[in-house]
């Protein structure tokens, strides 16, 4: 801002003494007239809130300063700040990224996620793991499949053919022995009520199995008490292929039921049913095949509200008052069934659906035994139980290779008796050059002549042994050569040796 000068120049009056003018160019003068005698000036006042104005009276002056805080600016270390997080013009991004060429070097060196490698390809015998590092079932090699002979083992058993090749298979959900219902009076007593198994209205859980029903109107399991009320929790299939499921307090007065459309479940088709209830939201789901399918809800009277268990075992097969007429048990091959206390996951449906057997049920029976009438709870609960009823032919032998063996559960490991089981592979010891096992002892106290894994007695034998809690190997010409090994073993772990 500029101020003209005050003076005593000849301005608005005729030569008198107390005149005034602004002289200045530019900007605007303060002077603004002459009344008689008095000298007229203009007041000072800001433009803007960015410039202060005050009298200073001690020394008679105007100050005039610009007020910062009203400036739009950026302070220096602001400016500091916002350049600090940017890049010179020049800079180059190659030395913070890889370039595409140089990542497709990089992924050039690397193997795909789902890659495997064949027991050939171990080189580094170093690193193959000791006798005590070995301890996972997943470890051990899978044999091949193929019809047992009396030579082997009995049916059910896997065993190593002639030329001792190990081979890789998949198991069909289609394939496997499964257990045959009559539709007359045989069934699995579980000996558990709804409430032990944690299949109550008020609990979480999912019910799996697997069939193929030959005659489709039917009650696939449950337990119910008699008549008025039939408190308790069942299933069945209407003839028109229709699954019901039913939590039942009262079955005229407080029931509810849950239906999937006619058609969902075929006479004489392989079906995988998943059955989830989530407390939470007391909505149930039902699976076929890994499809979800349509279920929808009916209320019989009031809303459930009430606890369904009751005091009966809980059946699979049939229902536990299976003799009366109105409850026609089921006729066809089941596959498996499993009682879990959570809702499935997609990927564990999915698993089961492909034959797999999902960790946590409370009770899980494969029913691939193919022999006698016990039947195996796979669970770890050990609730293992006996078919009742009629129990001849009740085996559907489709040959899965798969067993099951009271110390080790339902695995696709070989077994031995510790009697008379064998594999005889033909070979003769000068065709070996390298001898391995994989195995999981039941016994390794023995100690006169020991438990022999494999060998050849004949001239020139040699073996592999468990002795006195160690591994002994041993080859002979004239004269029999040991090696004891130092690791000590114990019963039911794995081990490669």
């Amino acid at each position: 801002m500029s101020f003209g000068k005050i003076g005593t120049t000849t301005g608005g009056g005729s030569g008198e003494i107390n005149t005034a003018s602004n002289v200045n160019t530019q900007g605007q003068g303060l002077f603004k007239q002459k009344t008689a005698e008095n000298l007229e000036f203009k007041g000072v006042k800001a433009g803007s809130n960015k410039i202060d104005i005050s009298d200073s009276a001690g020394d008679n002056t105007v100050a005039i300063d610009v007020n910062e805080t009203n400036l739009d600016k950026y302070t220096k270390s602001e400016v500091d700040t916002l350049l600090g997080g940017k890049s010179d013009t020049s800079h180059s991004h190659d030395d913070r990224y890889y370039t595409e060429s140089e990542i497709d070097t990089q992924m050039g060196n690397k193997s795909d996620s789902t890659h495997t490698h064949a027991s050939t390809d171990l080189t580094d015998s170093a690193n193959i793991p000791r006798l005590d590092q070995v301890n996972n079932f997943t470890e051990f090699p899978e044999t091949p499949s193929s019809a047992p002979s009396t030579d082997y083992q009995v049916a059910n058993k896997k065993y190593v053919d002639a030329n001792s090749a190990l081979a890789d298979y998949t198991i069909e959900k289609e394939t496997g022995n499964c257990l045959n219902f009559n539709g007359s009076n045989n069934y699995i007593n579980t000996n558990k009520t709804i409430s032990e198994l944690g299949l109550d209205y008020t609990d979480t859980f999912s019910i799996v199995f697997s069939h193929d029903f030959d005659k489709i109107t039917s009650y696939i399991f449950g337990a119910q008490e008699n008549s008025p009320d039939y408190k308790g929790v069942l299933c069945n299939v209407s003839s028109a292929g229709k699954l019901i499921f039913n939590f039942n307090y009262h079955w005229s007065n407080e029931r509810e039921t849950w239906s999937s459309a006619d058609g969902a479940i075929n006479a004489s088709i392989k079906n995988v049913i998943v059955l989830t209830h989530d407390n939470s939201t007391r909505i149930m789901k039902l699976y076929v095949n890994g499809e979800e399918k349509t279920f929808t809800k009916a209320v019989t009277g009031s809303a459930l509200s009430h606890s369904c268990t009751n005091a009966f075992d809980f059946y699979i097969g049939a229902l536990n008052n299976y003799n009366d007429s109105a409850y026609q048990p089921i006729q066809g091959s089941m596959y498996g069934f499993g009682v879990y206390p959570k809702v499935l996951t997609t990927e564990e449906i999915t698993g089961i659906n492909n034959g797999e057997i999902t960790t946590g049920a409370s009770i899980f029976y494969p029913m691939s035994e193919g022999v006698g009438t016990k039947i195996y709870d796979v669970s770890g609960n050990q609730n293992h139980k006996t078919m009742q009823g009629t129990t001849t032919n009740i085996w559907n032998n489709t040959q899965d290779n798969l067993f099951y063996n009271n110390d080790y559960g339902f695995t696709n490991l070989c077994y031995f008796d510790g009697s008379d089981d064998r594999i005889v592979t033909d070979l003769v010891p000068t065709a070996i050059g390298e001898i391995e096992a994989s195995f999981i002892p039941a016994n390794v106290s023995a100690s006169s002549g020991g438990v022999v894994i494999l060998g050849c007695t004949e001239a020139g034998r040699c073996y592999l042994a468990l002795k006195n809690d160690k591994v002994a190997a041993g080859i002979a010409n004239d004269s029999l050569n040991v090696i004891v090994g130092t690791t000590t073993l114990v019963s039911g772990n794995p081990y490669r040796v």
